[in-house]
């Protein structure tokens, strides 16, 4: 698949990602993206674009979170975890956690396509 394809996939997955995550739970981004994986045949690793898309709504979404409403939360999380009270580390994991469930939705779907 050409670049062009892969940037217009993990656009796709983003922005139906950003728009789930506005109005439904937290994992209702990651059973959006086993069904688009599902209607849309990808011919690469699915894994790694629900991860990516999903790292990226994650990540996104906490520091717009961060930003429009501050608060001390994010620094006292930070220093409760073992990060060293390190913010950024924060927002390192919380997108790690994020990719993840993007990835594994992602590649269920694909692979119920594949049936």
């Amino acid at each position: 698949m050409k670049k062009s394809g892969i940037l217009l996939l993990l656009i796709i997955f983003f922005s139906v990602g950003i728009l789930t995550s506005l109005y439904f739970n937290w994992y209702a981004y990651g059973i959006a993206f086993g069904v688009l994986s599902y209607l849309i045949k990808l011919d690469f690793k699915p894994f790694w674009l629900g991860f990516l898309s999903g790292a990226l709504v994650w990540l996104i979404s906490a520091i717009w979170m961060s930003q429009t409403h501050p608060s001390t939360l994010p620094e006292k999380m930070a220093s409760i975890l073992p990060l060293g009270g390190n913010v950024i580390l924060l927002y390192v994991c919380t997108s790690i956690v994020g990719g993840l469930i993007g990835g594994v939705w992602t590649l269920a779907g694909a692979k119920l396509r594949a049936k």
